[in-house]
């Protein structure tokens, strides 16, 4: 004779499991409400729903890693799919394609890099206004950091910031990472922790600034900027209505996936820039040979760059080698997560649990700026 099994279930409106009505492992369901419920402990146990957005989450962890292995194997790797456009204002010359300048009081020691997709001056050879980046399989829109225009306007330390140097080159990179939602409370537009759009496009909800532990030092472009010089904009998860969560999540720009314990993650990105001890990183090369790791060099000294991930702060971007932070390149180490790949550089394959969801965090060069 079959059995039927069922899962501890309360047909009492709006009642939520508490922590001490579940072990770790097992699920709960609200019959009236239709909701599930898991109990996680990540140091601190606590009861998160699952039930009420699971069928909109356009990908399982399975799904987004399938096609993940498709764009690996369509790009031939990671790097640019398209770098987006720039201006063609005189007062605003192109650095490169996508990336420009603009030569006027107030805006020194900055970069950008894409254009709102409506600007009059608008131009390039990219098929996007914003850059689209695809990075060990997972398709990023850079945009919106740290304006609500589309374009992304990226700070770099200022010259002096290094007195003892005669000649310095900044590096500018993309840094990106997956992060379990629950672990902030908080989601980003197309994942940038950087954005400052007022206004969600997915739920056309208002964003508010971070208001979790550490945030005022989370979107920051590196350690040389003050704290909450750059506050990052997103939608509150607890306080979304299921409505308006199914509308996030189903929202392929925003790269959410269900993982395999039942969480959701979210691929976040922010861009960091880091003075340099001098003018050297990795040989002058930075992703065009196969090179061990990102470090900087100078008088003899060398100092590799540190991951961020989701921390909301590290020591510091350069240091001395640390296995647990360090960007490694596949071609010629082999403790890199990401094997047999150039032109994006991971971390140690024994993921460092505090940095990202199974260690997934992953650096893409952009620029070396001479200063």
């Amino acid at each position: 004779m079959a059995s039927t099994v069922k899962v501890k279930r309360s047909s009492v409106q709006d009642k939520v499991p508490l922590t001490t009505d579940l072990d770790l492992g097992e699920i709960a369901v609200n019959t009236y409400d239709g909701k599930m419920y898991i109990k996680k402990d990540d140091g601190t146990a606590s009861v998160v729903e699952i039930g009420a957005i699971v069928e909109n989450v356009s990908s399982t962890e399975a799904d987004f890693n399938a096609r993940a292995a498709e764009n690996r194997d369509k790009f031939a790797g990671s790097g640019s799919i398209e770098w987006g456009n720039h201006s063609s204002y005189a007062s605003y010359p192109n650095v490169n394609e996508g990336l420009w300048q603009v030569v006027l009081a107030g805006f020194e020691n900055t970069l950008l890099l894409g254009i709102n997709p409506t600007d009059t001056y608008r131009t390039g050879d990219s098929k996007t206004a914003s850059p689209v980046v695809n990075v060990n399989g997972s398709i990023q829109h850079i945009k919106d950091i740290a304006t609500t225009t589309g374009r992304n306007l990226l700070e770099l330390p200022a010259a002096s910031a290094v007195s003892t140097l005669t000649e310095r080159q900044d590096l500018v990179f993309l840094e990106t990472w997956h992060e379990k939602i629950a672990d902030k409370d908080i989601v980003y537009p197309h994942g940038s922790i950087q954005s400052r759009l007022a206004t969600d496009p997915s739920t056309g909800l208002t964003t508010v600034n971070g208001s979790f532990t550490g945030y005022a030092t989370y979107s920051l472009f590196g350690n040389w900027q003050a704290s909450s010089a750059l506050i990052g904009k997103g939608l509150v998860w607890s306080t979304m209505t299921d409505a308006n969560k199914k509308k996030f999540v189903s929202g392929a720009d925003n790269n959410i996936y269900l993982a395999e314990d039942g969480e959701l993650v979210q691929v976040r990105y922010r861009i960091r820039t880091v003075a340099g001890l001098g003018v050297d990183w990795i040989g002058g090369n930075l992703g065009i040979n196969p090179q061990t790791a990102i470090y900087a060099g100078y008088g003899g000294t060398t100092q590799y760059l540190n991951a961020k991930g989701t921390e909301t702060s590290i020591t510091a971007d350069l240091s001395a080698y640390d296995s647990n932070r360090a960007f490694l390149s596949s071609p010629l180490n082999t403790d890199a997560l990401v094997k047999n790949e150039a032109g994006i550089f991971s971390v140690d394959e024994t993921p460092y649990a505090t940095l990202a969801y199974n260690g997934l965090c992953f650096a893409i060069p952009i620029a070396l700026v001479s200063r």
